[in-house]
């Protein structure tokens, strides 16, 4: 039997409670440094649990102040993401995130900052920051990444971030294939995914159980869920199939005769919406699903229709 996947914010607002009744005062502190200092002034923790505590506050208080939003990303489309490289989007184009604070699963375990195991991690937007929390549900170890929005390019903004792990007292480099440097990667993918116009987002119907649950808690609003790429991962992944069989019945492929049968990689588009020269118009970012290449008819392949609000 599969074993429930445990909710991360819920298991730390039971932490957050705790240190709460301890110290009353974090409750508006809504900046880690500041956070940190109060920890370590009115508590005996020192080094890495004060720092984890200072990140609990800021995260999870933001995270229950805010819609509650935890974001599940469909695994076929999570993985296309993560290969993705296109990253020729300005950073400030994730001051469109749908939440001021929310936390996004992952569909599949990866190693984040430090080399620690994550399962998830939060994401709290600021005024020139994204701030990011990777958790660990087993050790709740925690590691931050910062995705600076004044930064011209994601690769300005690595430079920036670890500047800011130093400060930190994070005494590590990133090399370009560090566990750290793919997770930034990554989860700049998944949020871009998210400020998408055409991201294809559905919000879940709570359960009758979760109800019930939830309204034990001090905070009776319910955690609101959001499910990712349902439709789209499943035609990638159809797409996927039929690729895979087409270059099969393909044969040999002979010098002059056309590419064979292939899936092109997903990327990042900028389109202009509204009148020109009008007060309204505005660049927004699509992706572009993988698309299939040569296809012998086209009329085989199955069709996603997205609505764009």
């Amino acid at each position: 039997m599969k074993r429930k996947r445990k909710l991360i914010p819920i298991e730390l607002q039971k932490r957050y409670d705790k240190l709460l009744g301890v110290v009353p005062e974090l409750e508006p502190v809504q900046d880690v440094q500041r956070s940190l200092d109060i920890v370590k002034e009115c508590t005996n923790a020192e080094g890495f649990d004060a720092l984890g505590y200072a990140l609990i506050s800021v995260f999870e208080g933001a995270w229950l102040k805010d819609a509650k939003a935890i974001y599940d990303f469909d695994k076929t489309l999570f993985e296309t993401l993560s290969d993705q490289t296109d990253l020729s989007v300005a950073s400030d184009t994730l001051k469109r995130l749908p939440f001021r604070c929310a936390y996004i699963c992952m569909s599949v375990k990866l190693t984040g900052p430090q080399d620690t195991p994550m399962d998830g991690f939060f994401a709290l937007k600021e005024k020139d920051v994204i701030k990011c929390l990777f958790v660990s549900v087993d050790t709740l170890a925690f590691g931050q990444l910062d995705i600076h929005l004044d930064a011209r390019t994601f690769e300005e903004n690595e430079k920036l971030s670890i500047e800011e792990a130093r400060r930190y007292g994070a005494e590590f480099v990133r090399s370009p294939n560090s566990a750290t440097t793919r997770a930034s990667k990554m989860i700049v993918q998944l949020l871009l995914y998210l400020c998408a116009a055409n991201a294809d987002v559905q919000e879940r119907r709570p359960s009758t159980t979760t109800a019930k649950k939830t309204s034990k808690t001090t905070d009776k609003r319910p955690v609101r869920h959001w499910d990712v790429g349902v439709r789209v991962g499943a035609t990638i992944k159809r797409n996927r199939s039929y690729a895979a069989k087409t270059q099969r019945k393909g044969g040999d492929h002979k010098q002059h005769a056309r590419p064979r049968p292939h899936l092109r990689r997903g990327h990042w588009s900028h389109f202009w919406v509204g009148k020109r020269d009008s007060a309204d118009r505005e660049r927004i970012l699509k992706w572009i699903e993988p698309v299939y290449i040569n296809a012998d008819s086209p009329d085989d392949l199955p069709t996603t229709i997205h609505k764009v609000k």
